[in-house]
């Protein structure tokens, strides 16, 4: 039945997948495969495809899947749907709708802004083939901003390409090293923020013994500016291809 339906271009085919229990019922790698036949499709009559029901669903069920093999552990399962998966047309749709959702969203000195469908579509065909030991030349612009202490902050700022490049990868990986974090870490995670963080101390100091209490306080001077990329790539796995 799945085969039927991904191979069977009719539109009426695509409309009941969509509208009922079909699309909970098929497995990923399937369910994936119709939707990259679905954005495929309209990328090749040279327009920008939207992103359905499907597509979305697609998504989703793509990173729940690797969330939980990294939950128990099957990290080698989870990487591999990160390899197969991180350069699909799946993810780079999504990947470049969602820069694009956030053009003109960030300060005007990092502002990225891709224009129309044209040039989603440009940068779909220049997104396809990476790797990681040829990566991608990508033209770094420099900015200064003032601190607020009088000193000059340099920001490195990536070109549209790299962006996008940057989400796909983001998309999958954050999925798998999400599963792995304690709940109780808050900093420079989707969701959470310094109020949590701040909630769960003082839940912490309430419920302690005031007189063997102590607080540590630590603010490293310039951390990402000193962290060293080789031991970032020892700790930290990326997908090869």
């Amino acid at each position: 039945m799945n085969n039927i339906i991904i191979n069977n271009n009719n539109r009426n085919n695509t409309k009941t997948l969509q509208n009922n229990h079909a699309l909970h019922n098929i497995t990923l790698e399937v369910l994936i495969k119709f939707a990259n036949t679905i954005l495929k499709n309209d990328i090749k009559k040279g327009k920008w495809p939207i992103f359905t029901k499907v597509c979305t669903h697609a998504v989703e069920s793509l990173l729940k899947k690797i969330c939980l093999l990294s939950k128990i552990e099957k990290n080698d399962e989870a990487f591999a749907l990160i390899e197969i998966y991180s350069f699909s047309a799946l993810v780079r749709c999504f990947a470049i709708n969602k820069v694009a959702g956030n053009s003109g969203e960030a300060s005007a000195i990092g502002r990225i802004i891709i224009d129309d469908d044209n040039e989603k579509l440009k940068i779909y065909k220049e997104t396809g083939v990476f790797l990681h030991s040829k990566y991608y030349n990508c033209k770094i612009r420099k900015a200064e901003i003032l601190k607020s202490n009088g000193g000059v902050k340099t920001l490195s700022i990536s070109d549209k390409i790299d962006c996008v490049l940057q989400t796909q990868l983001c998309l999958l990986l954050d999925a798998f090293y999400e599963a792995k974090y304690s709940e109780h870490i808050y900093g420079f995670r989707k969701g959470r923020n310094t109020l949590q963080a701040a909630g769960l101390l003082s839940d912490e100091i309430n419920k302690s013994d005031k007189t063997r209490l102590g607080v540590a306080l630590i603010n490293i001077k310039n951390c990402f500016d000193n962290l060293s990329h080789a031991s970032i790539f020892e700790y930290f796995k990326v997908p090869k291809s």
